[in-house]
């Protein structure tokens, strides 16, 4: 009865066993998985993180060549700037400042 019960507690222990070798290599696939979604994760942040910085460098680049063409004059008020600025181009220019388009 001791042997019977002997093997029966083996057999038990083995199954046991076999129950927690199949777990573990359950859980490890399931970590390398996810170690590989990790890395994954980790070279599209960093792609995102490059292409983000060079977004950025060329609308700085496009915002920068929009203000090359605007001129500033300091000291002259926008709501009279056309009237002001025909007067002191055709100063400037005399009868030839006459001739200048309008800005509109």
């Amino acid at each position: 009865m001791v042997a019977e019960l002997c093997a029966v507690v083996r057999e038990e222990i083995q199954g046991v066993r076999r129950d927690l070798e199949n777990r573990v290599k359950e859980v490890e696939a399931e970590s390398q998985h996810a170690a590989l979604r990790q890395q994954e994760a980790e070279v599209a942040t960093t792609r995102q993180g490059s292409m983000n910085l060079e977004l950025r460098r060329q609308v700085e680049d496009i915002d920068n060549r929009g203000r090359r063409i605007n001129v500033r004059i300091r000291g002259l008020p926008e709501e009279s700037l056309q009237e002001v600025l025909t007067g002191l181009f055709t100063q400037l220019l005399g009868e030839e400042g006459q001739r200048l388009p309008t800005l509109n």
